[in-house]
């Protein structure tokens, strides 16, 4: 927010807090980014990876969040701003899509300099849980061949 004497204005874009070149860098090199203000609120949203965000705008994290994720997310956003900048780990949380699948990305969150908001810039958890689920199904393989033996 930019506060004057008698009014509170809430910027709600990322390009009109970062300017147009560095949001574009941060587009391009995130698959998601969310504007958050302080009570959890979406104000911008966008994605090179995913469809689901941009019908996110002006809904609560909460909403968007897979049921044990909400938790993680408020308790790491009831900090003050100052000490989310301070935070060096990141923040995996997986997100609820409409056809009732979900999707993890991993977070850091950074201060916007606007009071009240903060920016999540994340990447997708994809391609570790592929290689999870890969190793998981392996290791069932083979205790089964090993049985088998």
């Amino acid at each position: 927010m930019v506060s004057s004497e008698n009014s509170l204005i809430e910027i709600s874009n990322i390009s009109e807090i970062f300017g147009e070149v560095a949001a574009n860098a941060l587009f391009k090199a995130s698959d998601l980014c969310l504007l958050i203000n302080g009570e959890g609120i979406i104000l911008d949203s966008t994605s090179k990876s995913f469809e689901e965000p941009s019908s996110w705008l002006g809904k609560n994290l909460k909403e968007v969040l897979a049921p044990e994720s909400v938790r993680k997310i408020f308790s790491y956003l009831d900090i003050s701003p100052q000490n989310l900048n301070r935070k060096k780990e990141a923040l995996e949380l997986n997100h609820k899509t409409s056809d009732g699948s979900e999707f993890a990305i991993s977070y850091h969150a950074h201060d916007t300099g606007v009071a009240n908001q903060s920016l999540l810039i994340g990447q997708s958890l994809q391609p570790i849980a592929e290689i999870q689920k890969q190793l998981v199904d392996t290791q069932i393989r083979l205790e089964r061949e090993y049985e088998a033996y």
